[in-house]
Order: C-alpha cells, then structure tokens, then sequence
C-alpha cells in the first residue's frame, strides 16, 4: 500500500479556477441535449444500482461526480473481494456512523482517465486522487457538508485501490485544522486501514476502522472544543483535547499491543526477537508520565512525545499485523516466485534465487518474531518488479527473435522456390537433351541382345550335335577316332568350350549395359532421367570401348589366337605364354564367337558327313577291290601261256588296299 505523501494536498476546495470550469461545463450541458440526456441516463442507472443493492456500482471514476448525493456514501468499482450484501451493510453503516465521508472502493485504478481542471490529462492512480480530491468539490455539493457544531467544511474521502495496494485520503477544514488532514495521513492515521488489509486483507474492517479512528478523534476534539469560549484558550484547549485523546488513545493502542504480544508469544513460544518481548513497562511508565503531564498549559509540548510513543506502538502492531498474514503472504509470494521458474530461458533464475534466499531469511524472522518482518517482506516487491521486467524483456527478444526467423524462413522459402523453378528447367533441358542418346542406347542393346541371342541358341545346337557326333575327349578315344577325324573332334569340342565361356562373358557385359540403361537403383534410376551419361557409356560398352578380361574369366586362354593375328598385323613378336589379362572390344567377342561358331559348326558338318557315308564308301571300295582281284585272277590265268606274262603288281597293292579299307 502506497500512501499519498504527507507534504502534497489534493483538497482544491479553496481553488478560485474551479468557477469557470464549472461553468464551461453548465453551458455545455445547457446547449448539448445528448450530453444532457447521456447524464440523465447515468443518474437513472445509478439510482436503479442503489435502490437494488444499497450502494452505488461505478464503471469508471467519474461516475463517482455524476452520481454522488450527501445520501450515497459508497461507490464500487468491479470486485473488492466482499459480496453486494457487505456492502449494503456497509453504506448503511456509514450513512450511520460517517454521512460526510465519502468512500470508493477500486479493484484497479490501471485505465483510469480525468482531465484536470488545468487541462491536463491523468490516468491510473493520478486520475483517481485528482478526480475524488478535486473535481468532487468542485462538481457537486460535497464542499457544502459541514460540521454541526463548528460550521467548518468536514467532507472525508477515504479511497482504497486493491489491486494498485494503494490507500489515498482527503479531509477537509475541520480535519486540518485538527493534526487529522493529510499531512497526517501517512504513517498515522492510516495505520487501522494497514493493519486491517495485513491481516487477511479485510477491506471493510480498513474502511470502519478509518472512519470510525478518525471521526472519534474529531469529535472528542470538537467537543473539547466547543467547551472552551475564547480564541486563546480554545488553542490551548485543542492541544489540550489532542493530546489527552492522544493519551486515552495509545493506552488502547497499548493494551492492543499487550493482547497480539500475548497471542504472539503463545503461539511461538521459541520466538526471542522483538515482538515476542516489547518494551511494555517502558511505554506504560512513559505513557503514565505524558499524561499526567498533559496540562492545558503543557499540551503543546507533550502533544510531539506522544505521537513519536504512538508510532512505537503502531510500529508493533504493525509487527504482529504482519506475522498473522505472513503465511497467506508467503504462499502467494511462493506462487509468484513459482511463476518466474517458468519464465522462458530461465531468464529470472537469479530473482529466484535471491527471493528463495530471502523468503528462507524471512521465515527466519517470523519464527523468531523480529520486528524488522515488514521491512523483509517489502524487499519483495523490487525483486518481483525486477523480475517482471526482466521477462518482458526476454519475451520482446523472444518475438522479436522469432519475426526474423520467420522473415529468413520466408527468404529461403522464396530462393528455395526460386531455386527450384531453376533446377526443374536445368534438369527438363538434361532430360529432353539425353533423349537421343537413350534411345541410341535401347536401340543398341536390343540389337545385340537379339545377336547375342541368336549366337547362344545356335551353340545350343552345336553342343547337342557334337554330344551326338563326338562326345567327350574321351569318347573320341573310345570310338577309335584317328588321324584328322580325331583333330577335327578335339578341336570341335575346343572351340565349343572356347563358345560358351565367350558367350558367358559377353552376356556379362551385355548384363553390365543394360543396368546403365535400366538401372535397378532409385538413385540411378534419378541420373538416367537428367544425364545421357549412362547411356552413351551403355553404348561404347557394346561397341568399341576396350574391355579388361582377366585369367579367371578364361578369355586370354581363348584370345591367344586373336592376340598373335594382331601382332601379324602390327609387325610384333607373337605372344607366346597366355597373358593374365587382356584387352578386348565387345565386337572382336562377338566377331570370335561367330568365327568359332561358324567353324565348329563346318567341322561337325564334315565329321557328320564322314560318319554317315564312309560305310558307303568302304562298300564301293570293296567292290572295287573285289572286281580287281578277279580281274587278277582272270589275268593270272590268262598268262599261264607265258606269251604275255603279267606283272606281279598286284601281289603288293591288292593285300596294301585290303589293309587300308581293313583300317
């Protein structure tokens, strides 16, 4: 709670520039019907809110000045925390106990707005002291209240702001001239409004115990007052009354102060600070001696001793006020402090330490029952307000770190969509342009898997008729196969061995081709749609790219052939020993592949023809030689005359023939 400051008084009432205001304002609502109409309207509403609940609702501070009437003397704005019924009771108590006081209770003065009668523009707080301070006065009957007795002006304005913990209070002459005005205000006689809202914020207890402090304070000096009849002796009465009052009031002070030291000890029995033992005996002997040396002559002096003992006192209660609300006041500072641990980034993780370190140190002084308690919790408020500042900072770094993130997500999105209109154009150009080059390449190797096909088909027939012809090496041996026939056979069956391992290979390499122009990986399957790269490479491999054929895959064995017609042509040494690798093109594979086929298959086509009419030929020989050796033995017998002798030829050629065909 923040008091206005002793030094500052809000009360214009005496202010000679409220009369053309005042005016301006007659004229306006003389000359302007809806404005007339407007504050007719608002008085209806307001009569119908206090007829229902018994007090009067506002929704802003200057419904106070268009509503107020010496009969209404509470005005509420939003949730005080007390029910409509309380505050029925409680306009009705003061309609009893306070007709001159006027007071408003706020739940937040934030959003407030007043133009001063200097034109200047208030708001919050400001807005509400000089709105009730002086605009009350000046816009209505308020400054006409005055006392019964002494005819001095004695209108009261007590404000409570709950949320803004702020207390403002306005008296007026009688008050003043009294030691009860402003000047007053702070530090003395708000003290039963601030120990009422520290124990458990009872805001109606804060507004009966202000009201009824300081009405009975100025009735017992009024009446003390009006016993006196000249000037002179009416100041030294006023003293006189003051201090007494002063007097009769710190002894109920005191005896406050002996029942919450009573009540304190009780419940914290280990407590050793301050208000477990106050200065009892020294208050009441220095009690004892104000009073009975507050003398009509002496008041003057006494007056200052007994105000500096009261706020001793009042510096207790305040104490013990504190200690009862401290544990409803420490869960609602833990709940705070629990709020900054959630603050982004941990930004208020030092605030946190540091109100933990002062809530432990808190605890601390409330067990032992120091007097300093308030002090402590006060610190609060600073650490709270620093927090606070530092997390608004943090959450405008945050917003302000997420609008450039989100504007250099933009900017990449927008290059990134950029970029991407350009790739799609770069890589529709590299698919349109690698067109030909797939096609060239499909071309290609379907024809040479068709080739290739046809070779390998044409070998299969090859192998079933040399099994039918020759059989295995071992077979030609068997068959009693000499001579050419038998190297004929042997080297058939070689170059059919030579067939397949070629034909192995180059459905290897045709293999190798055609997963660059059909690829089984997703990847390659990627590139073959931008780049003509695989495919021209799918190209060269079946045509004139030099291949490397190592002694596993067994072509050098086979090439050597090959290998010494190149060195013929070249004018090079023939090699002589099988290489461990050779180079070769797909096409000398294919060209050999046929060469070989080509030649197994005349050779096979001779050994056939051997084979199937060789019997013939054995028969006509045999006839032939049969028709020779009769024709020999005719001769024979023909020559036994010995006129024509007959040489003896064919006593060696017929048995050498008989022995070939034999063979």
């Amino acid at each position: 709670m923040i008091s206005k400051s002793p030094k500052k008084t809000l009360l214009p009432c005496r202010s000679p520039r409220s009369a053309p205001w005042l005016l301006a304002i007659g004229v306006l609502l003389a000359f302007d019907p809806d404005v007339t109409r407007r504050v007719e309207a608002q008085d209806r509403a307001s009569s119908t809110s206090y007829a229902q609940q018994g007090f009067t609702q506002i929704q802003k501070i200057q419904d106070v000045l268009s509503a107020w009437s010496p009969e209404r003397h509470l005005y509420v704005k939003g949730n005080v925390g007390a029910s409509a019924s309380q505050l029925g009771e409680l306009e009705a108590w003061l309609a009893q106990n306070g007709p001159h006081w006027t007071v408003v209770l706020v739940d937040n003065a934030d959003g407030e707005y007043f133009v001063a009668a200097d034109g200047r523009p208030l708001f919050g707080i400001d807005a509400v002291e000089v709105a009730l301070g002086m605009g009350l006065s000046n816009q209505t009957k308020f400054g006409e209240l005055v006392h019964p007795l002494t005819h001095e002006t004695d209108g009261a304005i007590f404000v409570l702001m709950l949320k803004n913990r702020k207390f403002s209070y306005f008296g007026s002459e009688a008050q003043d001239r009294r030691g009860l005005g402003e000047s007053h205000w702070f530090g003395e006689l708000d003290q039963p409004a601030v120990r009422a809202m520290r124990s458990g914020g009872r805001v109606l207890d804060a507004v009966r115990d202000t009201v009824k402090s300081i009405n009975q304070r100025l009735e017992r000096i009024v009446q003390a007052e009006t016993e006196t009849a000249r000037n002179a002796e009416l100041e030294q009465q006023r003293d006189f009354q003051t201090a007494t009052e002063a007097a009769l009031h710190l002894r109920e002070v005191y005896d406050q102060v002996q029942e919450d030291a009573k009540a304190f000890r009780e419940s914290n029995t280990a407590a050793t600070g301050q208000l477990a033992n106050p200065p009892l005996p020294e208050w009441k002997a220095r009690l004892d001696e104000l009073a009975s040396q507050t003398k009509l002559e002496t008041a003057s002096n006494t007056l200052p001793q007994l105000r500096l003992l009261a706020t001793e006192l009042d510096q207790y209660l305040n104490g013990y006020a504190a200690v009862r609300g401290y544990p409803e006041h420490r869960k609602e500072l833990e709940g705070q402090v629990a709020e900054l641990v959630r603050a982004p980034n941990s930004v208020a993780s030092g605030v946190v330490t540091k109100a933990r370190k002062e809530l432990e140190f808190a605890d601390v002084k409330f067990r032992n029952g120091d007097l300093d308690l308030i002090e402590q919790m006060r610190g609060f408020e600073p650490m709270l307000r620093e927090a606070d500042q530092l997390i608004d900072a943090e959450k405008k770094r945050i917003e302000e770190q997420t609008k450039f993130r989100r504007m250099v997500r933009q900017v990449i999105a927008t290059i990134s969509s950029l970029f991407g209109l350009l790739l799609a154009g770069i890589l529709w150009f590299f698919h349109r342009k690698r067109k030909p080059a797939m096609d060239q390449a499909v071309e290609n190797l379907k024809q040479r898997e068709e080739s290739v096909a046809k070779e390998t088909e044409g070998l299969d027939q090859l192998f079933t008729q040399s099994g039918d012809l020759l059989g295995s090496r071992e077979r030609i041996k068997e068959r009693g196969y000499t001579g050419k026939t038998k190297s004929l056979g042997e080297g058939t069956l070689g170059d059919i061995d030579d067939l397949f391992i070629m034909s192995k290979e180059a459905r290897r390499v045709i293999g190798q081709a055609k997963e660059l122009v059909y690829p089984p990986g997703v990847w390659e399957k990627i590139i073959n749609n931008f780049s003509a790269g695989p495919y021209e490479e799918s190209i060269r491999q079946l045509s004139g790219k030099p291949l490397k054929f190592n002694k596993s895959t067994g072509i050098p064995t086979i090439a050597m052939e090959i290998l010494r017609e190149r060195a013929l042509e070249t004018g090079e040494e023939p090699p002589k020993e099988v290489p461990d690798e050779v180079v070769m093109t797909f096409d000398e594979i294919f060209q050999a592949i046929q060469g070989k086929r080509k030649r197994a298959s005349e050779t096979l086509k001779v050994i056939d023809y051997s084979l199937t009419g060789v019997n013939d030929e054995l028969d006509r020989c045999q006839s032939e030689l049969q028709k020779m050796v009769n024709q020999e033995r005719r001769l024979s017998e023909l020559a036994q005359d010995n006129f024509f002798p007959v040489p003896s030829y064919f006593e060696a050629l017929i048995p050498s023939i008989q022995k070939d065909l034999a063979e």
